[in-house]
C-alpha cells in the first residue's frame, strides 16, 4: 500500500505555530529585564528544586532520625505558610526585587548548611531556612514575572 499522504494543513499549522512562538521569543528578548529574570530563574530554579527534592534523602543518608525527618517535612509546610506572611511584610519595607535576592541568598545558605548537617538539630535549622527561602522564592518569582510581562502578552 502506498504511504499515507501528509496533510499540508497540519504541516502548515505547525510551521505557523513555530513562527509565532519564535516571534514571541524575539519580542521577549527585547525586554532586558525579562531576559535577566529568565536567566536568573533558570539557574536558581534548578538549584532550588534539586535542593528541595533531595534534602529529605540527604538527611536519611547522614543519619538523621526518621522522626526528625518526618517532623521537619511537616513543619516545612507550616513554616512556608508563615514565611509567606513574613515575606509580605518584608516586601513592604525593602521591595519585591530585594526580597527575591534575599530568598536566593537564603537558599544558597541552606545549600551550604545542607552540606554541614550532622545532627538532628542541624537538620532542623537547615529545614527552617529552606522553608523560609522557598516561600520567598515562590512568591517573588511570580510577582516579578507578573511585573515584567507586558500587557500585550497577558492572556
Amino acid at each position: 500500500a502506498p504511504p499515507a499522504e501528509k496533510s499540508p494543513r497540519k504541516h502548515g499549522g505547525l510551521v505557523s505555530a513555530a513562527r509565532s512562538a519564535f516571534a514571541a521569543f524575539k519580542l521577549t528578548l527585547q525586554n532586558r529585564e525579562m531576559v535577566k529574570y529568565m536567566v536568573a530563574t533558570l539557574i536558581f530554579s534548578d538549584a532550588s528544586s534539586t535542593l528541595f527534592s533531595v534534602y529529605v534523602i540527604f538527611g536519611a543518608q547522614v543519619g538523621i532520625s526518621n522522626q526528625t525527618i518526618l517532623a521537619c517535612a511537616i513543619v516545612n509546610r507550616w513554616i512556608g505558610l508563615a514565611g509567606g506572611f513574613l515575606w509580605y511584610f518584608l516586601c513592604r519595607v525593602i521591595g519585591a526585587r530585594m526580597c527575591y535576592l534575599v530568598a536566593m541568598v537564603l537558599t544558597l545558605v541552606a545549600a551550604v548548611m545542607c552540606s554541614m548537617v550532622r545532627t538532628d538539630l542541624h537538620y532542623q535549622v537547615m529545614n527552617i531556612v529552606l522553608a523560609v527561602a522557598g516561600a520567598g522564592w515562590y512568591i517573588f518569582s511570580r510577582v516579578l514575572l507578573a511585573r515584567l510581562t507586558t500587557r500585550a502578552n497577558t492572556a
